[in-house]
């Protein structure tokens, strides 16, 4: 009974407050709750690795470090360093700065655009030059050192003989001697004196014009001029190359004969003779024309015409040799000349073999020929032998020959 009855009292205690208000009376508002920000959670560290067993350290080796390198020069350098560090540990590992003084040089070749070549090269007054001097090989010598060039035009050129500039063209040496004639040492001025060419002798302008205004190049000068020059004493040969080959059979004789000119030029003639005469023989031949005529002219045309002859026969080349006054003499004095083409004849036909081992003959004018031979040259007194020297007749052989055998 007694548990019951607090209870009871412990019910009432808690339902007066409601109501003694009453039913009417308002309700106070209700106190506010303050908000409470909850402080954030703590931040769990992040776990810590343990601690790697100790290694020993491996050599340690130094990298080769190759630094990009200023074009004119620097100082390149590098630091490293680097840093770890734990809650329970911490290790620095620096690495020392390895500091490189590095100078690039670089040799620098400057190849000049304005030499003495290169202003020839733009110039169209020297086109000719520029190509002479490149066949002469004398282009690096005029891009290098210091000289003055008197140099041609192409029309100086065009004044100069046709086959002589041929030979000029063809002969690498002569060329360079020739255009080296025109090259001084140096830069001087265009009216210098007692000037010494880069080809050794002195320079000599003759009638040459030179145009004073000078081309100046890196290395040099140059002036025009309106002349080829020649050293002192040089002749340019232009005479015309012969070949001559004879073919001899029992009936007949063949010549041919190739010239050929300095241009390039070529002429080939051909005479081919039957067996006939000697002096028909000598006739029909274009090498003997001048000893044909003085045969002619000493009466001795019958009497090479009849009996065996070995007739050693001067080539017009060999007249040639002596004086046209000498020889308008001699075609005077029928005596005179009888005897000295006679002092060319043997009473007797040879050959080849009879040649090179008789050391004497004796000619049909009374006087004796010394013969002596060195390898495959023949020489008969003061004459070597041309060529083949059996060209046949039907009454002897001639045998050609370089000089005219004078009377002694």
């Amino acid at each position: 009974m007694k548990r019951k009855t607090s209870l009871l009292t412990l019910g009432l205690m808690l339902l007066t407050p409601a109501l003694a208000g009453g039913a009417g009376a308002p309700r106070p508002a209700p106190t506010p709750v303050p908000v409470v920000t909850p402080a954030p959670a703590p931040v769990k560290p992040a776990p810590v690795a343990p601690a790697p067993a100790p290694v020993m350290p491996a050599p340690v080796s130094t990298p080769i470090v190759i630094p990009a390198l200023p074009l004119s020069g620097g100082t390149v350098g590098t630091t490293t360093q680097t840093g770890t560090q734990t809650g329970t540990q911490s290790s620095t590992t620096t690495t020392s700065t390895v500091e490189t003084n590095t100078t690039a040089t670089t040799e620098t070749t400057t190849v000049a655009t304005d030499t003495l070549y290169d202003v020839l090269v733009t110039d169209d007054r020297f086109s000719t030059l520029r190509d002479l001097l490149s066949d002469a090989g004398l282009t690096e010598t005029l891009m290098t050192g210091e000289y003055t060039i008197f140099a041609p035009t192409d029309e100086a050129f065009a004044a100069v003989d046709e086959e002589q500039l041929a030979v000029l063209a063809s002969d690498p040496e002569l060329l360079k001697r020739v255009l080296s004639y025109h090259v001084v040492g140096g830069k001087v001025a265009a009216d210098a004196q007692n000037l010494t060419t880069v080809e050794g002798s002195a320079l000599v302008l003759g009638d040459a014009t030179v145009d004073a205004t000078a081309l100046n190049a890196s290395n040099g000068t140059i002036y025009a001029i309106d002349r080829v020059l020649l050293p002192e004493g040089l002749v340019i040969d232009t005479t015309p190359t012969t070949e001559i080959s004879t073919e001899t059979t029992a009936s007949s004789t063949t010549v041919t004969t190739t010239t050929t000119t300095a241009t390039g030029a070529t002429t080939t003639a051909t005479v081919t003779a039957t067996a006939a005469p000697l002096a028909v023989t000598i006739s029909q031949d274009p090498r003997f024309s001048t000893l044909s005529s003085l045969i002619t002219a000493a009466g001795l045309t019958d009497t090479l015409s009849s009996g065996d002859f070995t007739v050693f026969a001067p080539t017009n080349e060999a007249f040639a040799k002596i004086s046209a006054a000498d020889l308008t003499a001699l075609r005077g004095d029928t005596t005179r000349l009888r005897a000295l083409l006679l002092g060319h004849v043997i009473a007797s036909r040879l050959t080849d073999t009879n040649l090179s081992t008789t050391p004497t003959l004796k000619t049909a004018q009374g006087n004796d020929l010394t013969l002596t031979t060195n390898g495959s040259t023949i020489r008969v007194g003061n004459a070597t032998v041309l060529g083949k020297t059996e060209i046949g007749s039907s009454n002897g052989v001639i045998v050609p020959i370089d000089t005219v055998l004078m009377l002694p």
